[in-house]
């Protein structure tokens, strides 16, 4: 019987470090029984309030984009905030980015709420009069788990610059750890953390890898078609590897 995909999406939240481009990860908890001990993204499954703020006018500006880009970008802006209480969100008064210290004041007050649903992420912005902002997220890719496997998900992949003054601290709870790293030296991170990477991680940190900074993270992001991406199984000396189709244009030296 085919699984469906559930909906979920990830971001890759990026600054520029003092070696260059520089990509958020973060160690999940062993003890989860999805990709646990697993160094990934920041990120997690589109839920019911999630749709329902994407028709929100006042929390949510408009993208001339679909639907479900909407619902994508409010999912993984919520996930973001629940694990990291990194805020890629503006006042609605001024529609700038918070500054450091308010930014600080609502992840101390409101992050573990938020998490543990005591309060609702659409309620969280009315009553801090916030509006989301989803035109700072870049669309990077679309991984789709392959039908064979009995857990499948629907990944849509974004890029965020970290906003300035913001400083992301793990929630301690699923998460154990959070660390800046280059897409280039990430399977040596997880190495030392002793932490696994999943197959469309590493894929992914190997596109964004070719970029030098934010800025051209973004511009490469932005002249590469969204191909949906689902892996094949193959056995190849005895033993089962997802390879990515010469079409979705990932480098095709990782397995």
């Amino acid at each position: 019987m085919l699984v469906r995909a559930k909906p979920s999406a990830s971001v890759l939240l990026l600054r520029n470090g003092h070696a260059g481009l520089e990509v958020l990860m973060v160690l999940r908890h062993g003890n989860i029984e999805f990709a646990g001990n697993a160094l990934v993204f920041p990120g997690g499954k589109v839920d019911t309030a999630d749709r329902r703020l994407a028709f929100h006018k006042r929390n949510t500006p408009r993208l001339n984009t679909h639907i479900r880009g909407r619902i994508n970008r409010i999912a993984v802006t919520r996930e973001l905030f629940e694990e990291t209480g990194v805020l890629i969100a503006r006042s609605a008064r001024t529609r700038r980015f918070l500054s450091e210290s308010r930014r600080r004041r609502l992840a101390a007050r409101w992050q573990k709420s938020v998490d543990r649903t005591a309060i609702s992420f659409d309620r969280f912005l009315a009553f801090e009069n916030l509006v989301l902002s989803p035109q700072d997220l870049q669309p990077f890719a679309n991984w789709i788990t392959p039908k064979q496997l009995p857990k499948r998900y629907d990944t849509h992949f974004y890029l965020a610059k970290l906003p300035r003054g913001q400083q992301p601290l793990h929630d301690g709870r699923e998460l154990v750890a959070s660390v800046w790293v280059s897409p280039k030296n990430v399977v040596e991170e997880a190495a030392r953390l002793g932490a696994d990477l999943m197959f469309p991680t590493r894929m992914n940190l190997m596109r964004l890898a070719f970029a030098s900074s934010v800025e051209d993270a973004f511009r490469r992001a932005r002249t590469i078609p969204i191909v949906p991406v689902m892996p094949k199984l193959e056995k190849q000396n005895g033993q089962i590897i997802p390879v990515v189709p010469p079409h979705c244009g990932y480098p095709t030296d990782a397995t």
